[in-house]
């Protein structure tokens, strides 16, 4: 059985179930936004390295997954800068959560599929050792974050995200 499940990103809502998380939250400067446009996700802005910042995150809730999900599918188009897919459970504190890194080449629709035990642990950038393996039914937020030590500008169109069993 295939077991499928398509994100679907909902920035308007007031149940706070899309939100972008700017460095602000520790002092820093840096501007993320987001848009939807014919059913493509755009995060968008300025990271500031301005009172300790360098970061800007956006992140999606998610109905409860089947545990029999094992993988994460994205198609985005990006800027040339890498980012982080990032997993937020609902067993953990704000924070703390899973993360896989990949970079994007300008200008190109690029699919990505990754296995949720690859995912590593992090809390605030840094790596938990010794945490559990991340599993479908304990997920509760996706995203997206984009770090640096230097001002840039970026942009990431997200086409979509899928949740799959195959792994396809």
């Amino acid at each position: 059985m295939n077991n499928k499940v398509s994100v679907m990103f909902n920035p308007s809502n007031d149940n706070n179930e899309c939100y972008v998380t700017n460095d602000s939250v520790m002092g820093g400067l840096s501007i993320g936004n987001i848009d939807l446009i014919n059913h493509t996700m755009f995060f968008y802005g300025d990271i500031s390295k301005d009172n300790n910042g360098g970061f800007t995150s956006v992140f999606q809730r998610l109905p409860l997954l089947s545990s029999s999900i094992k993988t994460v599918t994205i198609r985005v188009a990006g800027d040339g800068n890498c980012y982080q897919l990032r997993i937020k459970t609902a067993d953990v504190g704000d924070g703390q959560g899973y993360k896989i890194d990949f970079c994007t080449t300008a200008n190109v629709i690029e699919t990505h599929t990754f296995k949720l035990s690859d995912f590593q642990a992090s809390l605030k950038g840094t790596i938990i050792p010794n945490a559990p393996t991340l599993t479908s039914s304990i997920i509760s937020h996706v995203g997206f974050l984009i770090a640096s030590d230097a001002p840039k500008r970026f942009h990431l169109s997200i086409y979509s995200i899928e949740f799959n069993d195959l792994g396809h």
